[in-house]
């Protein structure tokens, strides 16, 4: 019996998601391909060692990805040693939902199958083309020929990732603030005294500059009747959003490098 052709395929998945994981690999030996899962571990092996020896000898790896995959350790260690390995990875979506998790930081930018529409015909067309993959195929090559492609994100995803977009957005409501305190009358110029600013009169040109809760906490005593104040307010509520989105892209960057650190470590 002739060795199969193609380049070696790892499977990496959820018990959740067997059943697609059983079908890639049935139609991937279908068509020729050489592929690995779980179920080739055998009795009283190591599955460990059964794992990343695997691993290690597979050039592509294809992630099931679901929210139960996401939450698996399990997945998370294949896909940090297939990392470390630098193989090729292809993630397969199952699900309409965008990537999460600590780990799909990172992988938010490769390229992927949308499997969730019809997994059966989708993980079919998927096999038949990793079978044909042979051996040394580059990358951005093995992605053309499966027909992966980046995930599209609506225009709020993308703003909500780009740190340029969200400073120019904050920037812009800074200076709308501050023409609706002109409009108001409490801009600096009338906030001087013969003393210099007037604390309490320069609260609202403070908020503008720094935090929008100050503008926000400000009318809920006094709501809005004209524009200059309600040109405040809605720049505070935008700088709010601003300042939320920051976070989280800080968040998400600090928990990528943490793992990155870890990976490293061990």
């Amino acid at each position: 019996m002739s060795k199969p052709a193609g380049a070696p395929v790892f499977v990496s998945y959820q018990r959740v998601d067997v059943e697609h994981a059983r079908l890639l690999a049935e139609r991937l030996t279908a068509y020729g391909g050489d592929v690995w899962w779980d179920r080739e571990i055998r009795p009283g092996e190591d599955w460990r060692e059964g794992i990343v020896a695997a691993i290690e000898r597979a050039e592509i790896v294809v992630l099931l990805n679901s929210a139960a995959a996401e939450r698996s350790e399990e997945v998370q260690k294949e896909l940090a040693v297939a990392s470390a390995a630098h193989k090729t990875l292809i993630a397969v979506r199952l699900e309409n939902r965008p990537p999460r998790g600590r780990f799909l930081y990172e992988m938010a930018a490769l390229n992927w199958i949308e499997a969730w529409r019809d997994p059966i015909d989708e993980l079919d067309r998927l096999a038949r083309g990793l079978a044909r993959i042979a051996p040394g195929t580059a990358r951005a090559e093995v992605a053309e020929a499966i027909g992966a492609r980046p995930i599209r994100r609506n225009w709020w995803s993308r703003i909500s990732r780009s740190w340029s977009a969200l400073l120019t957005i904050w920037l812009t409501t800074m200076l709308v603030g501050l023409v609706g305190q002109g409009l108001m009358g409490e801009g600096l110029a009338a906030a001087r005294t013969e003393q210099g600013l007037a604390p309490g009169d320069a609260l609202p040109v403070i908020a503008a500059f720094a935090f929008a809760p100050l503008a926000i906490v400000r009318f809920l005593a006094d709501p809005p009747t004209s524009l200059g104040a309600w040109l405040v307010l809605l720049s505070a509520l935008a700088m709010l959003a601003c300042y939320a989105l920051i976070g989280r892209s800080a968040w998400r960057a600090a928990n990528w490098w943490l793992a990155r650190r870890s990976k490293g470590a061990r």
